[in-house]
Order: structure tokens, then C-alpha cells, then sequence
């Protein structure tokens, strides 16, 4: 705080209009008594475009329904991500389009809408907000359709997944011996929904296979030199 007049008042005035925000509970932190009777819901619109972060952030923590709706279109994103926590279900898709992937990815891990989860999923270009929506679609007809017609393999596969068919390949052998490729596939692969085996060369990817059955092999071509022929034959 600055040391002269005007800087501890401007200081005073952000506390007051947090404590507003926040509610009675911190009336402690009222740098002016007539903050304290501050506490109508008015004042709660009112302070939606205060120009401290802090306090539109308390703002969005307390409104309901569509008092939040303007906040939607709120400079931050952060901001944004609290109204995106508190937006009734049926609004969350207005937040389908915020620029922010962050927001979208709070708002599709809500959704409950299989229209409004599958449009996600075929064109948000975040990967995060497509896993968020997958994560969310359950409805058996959504999920084939994304199966059988989606343009990204990586989103057929992760709905075959989702459907719990038996037929669909689940259980993965990934043999590799870099250790950092080895990661990277995994990361992928889990991402995608499937169950990874590791092994580090053909011969242990051999061993393995003979404890536990599984669905793909995935393989380097150092593997196929180190044991890999007896497993293939």
C-alpha cells in the first residue's frame, strides 16, 4: 500500500467492496461501517463489473441462475471458470464457445446434454474439453454414432470404448525399450481408454503375453529383432 492519502483509500475501498462480495461472514474486513450493511443482493449486481478480479470472483462464487449469465462475458477467464463451476446445467452450453479451453473444459465436465456433449466432442479443437465431454456421454445411441461416423479415430475408439462392448480392443501389449517413448504411447494410449501392458523388449513382452491376455501388440522394430519372432510364430 502506498504510503500517501489517496493510495491507503483506494486500498480501503477494494476491502470494502470484497467483504460486500464475500458475505457477512468476513464483515470483519470492512474498512468502512457503512460497507457492513452492504449486503443486498443489488449490491451483488452492482459489483459483477468492479474492476478488481478479486471481488467479481466473490461475486461469481455467491450469484445463482441467470444473474450469471452476464459474468459469462466476463474479461477473465478466471472469473469466467467460477461461473462455469456455478451455471445451471441448461446454460452451460451458451459457455460452449468461450475462446478460453479452460472454461469450455469445466463447462463440458457438467453437461449432461448428449446433443450438446457430442457437438464437443466432433469440433472443440481442445483435447481436453473433447475428453471432458466423452467422459460425460453415456447414452448408448451418441456413442455409437461417434463409434462408427466420427472423422478422428482417436474419438471412434474412445467411444467404442466407452460403449463397454467385449468385442472392442481393450487390453494393449506395448513393447518398447526406450523408456520415454514407452511413457509417451502410454499417455496416449490411457487417454484413449485402453488397459496397457508394458514390456521393455520382445523377450519380456513375451513373458507377459504368457501371464496375461490382451488384444493388441504394439512393438518396435528393436523388439521384433529380441524376441519378438517367437512370440508372432
Amino acid at each position: 500500500v502506498r504510503a500517501d492519502e489517496d493510495g491507503v483509500e483506494a486500498a480501503r475501498g477494494v476491502v470494502a467492496r470484497i467483504a460486500v462480495a464475500r458475505g457477512p461472514e468476513d464483515r470483519r474486513l470492512v474498512a468502512h461501517p457503512v460497507a457492513i450493511h452492504r449486503e443486498l443482493q443489488e449490491d451483488l449486481l452492482r459489483l459483477r463489473t468492479d474492476s478488481h478480479r478479486e471481488v467479481r470472483i466473490r461475486v461469481a462464487s455467491r450469484l445463482e441462475g441467470g444473474d450469471l449469465v452476464p459474468m459469462m462475458a466476463d474479461p477473465d477467464y478466471y472469473v469466467r471458470q467460477v461461473v462455469a463451476r456455478r451455471l445451471a446445467p441448461h446454460l452451460l452450453p451458451l459457455l460452449s464457445k468461450d475462446p478460453e479451453p479452460a472454461v469450455r473444459r469445466l463447462a463440458a465436465a457438467r453437461l449432461t446434454d448428449p446433443g450438446d456433449l457430442r457437438e464437443l466432442i466432433l469440433k472443440d479443437p481442445s483435447a481436453g474439453v473433447r475428453d471432458a465431454a466423452m467422459t460425460r456421454l453415456t447414452d448408448p445411441s451418441a456413442l455409437s454414432d461417434l463409434a462408427l461416423n466420427a472423422w478422428d479415430w482417436t474419438v471412434r475408439c474412445a467411444a467404442a470404448t466407452r460403449l463397454d462392448d467385449p468385442q472392442v480392443l481393450t487390453e494393449v501389449l506395448l513393447s518398447d525399450p526406450d523408456p520415454e517413448s514407452r511413457k509417451l504411447a502410454l499417455f496416449i494410449l490411457n487417454r484413449l481408454g485402453y488397459n496397457v501392458l508394458e514390456a521393455r523388449d520382445g523377450v519380456e513382452a513375451l513373458r507377459v503375453a504368457r501371464e496375461q491376455p490382451f488384444d493388441l501388440l504394439m512393438a518396435d522394430e528393436h523388439s521384433l529383432r529380441r524376441g519378438m519372432p517367437d512370440y508372432v510364430s
